[in-house]
């Protein structure tokens, strides 16, 4: 034994302190992609069909959850919520315009009278 090893031993046993060792704690991380290719798959789905209001609602939540559990589908769910909110968006333009063409035909049938 070497004088900096009987130097650290004798350190270690002067001060009786106990040795802890940390452990790692376990990542929920997995190697799964099923939430970002869902909500990617909801994304290109609603688009080429139609969907406007509940498939990129679900597309769009399974697309955020994914981003923070499943390292390994960043892009697909990146991918899946732009396209889930595109569809989200066109939904409520439409909503809006119908809207608006209510009121306007509203005001133009009191203006009218």
């Amino acid at each position: 034994m070497n004088r900096i090893e009987s130097q650290e031993l004798s350190d270690q046993q002067a001060t009786n302190d106990p040795v802890y060792y940390r452990r790692e704690a376990p990542q929920r991380y997995t190697e799964d992609t099923g939430l970002g290719t869902a909500s990617l798959v909801l994304g290109i789905v609603s688009i080429l069909s139609g969907w406007l209001l509940i498939g990129p609602i679900v597309g769009l939540v399974l697309g955020v959850k994914s981003r923070h559990r499943e390292p390994m589908a960043q892009t697909q769910a990146k991918w899946g919520i732009i396209l889930n909110g595109v569809c989200l968006a066109i939904w409520l333009i439409i909503v809006l315009f119908l809207l608006g063409a209510v009121v306007f035909g509203g005001w133009m049938a009191v203006i009218n009278q």
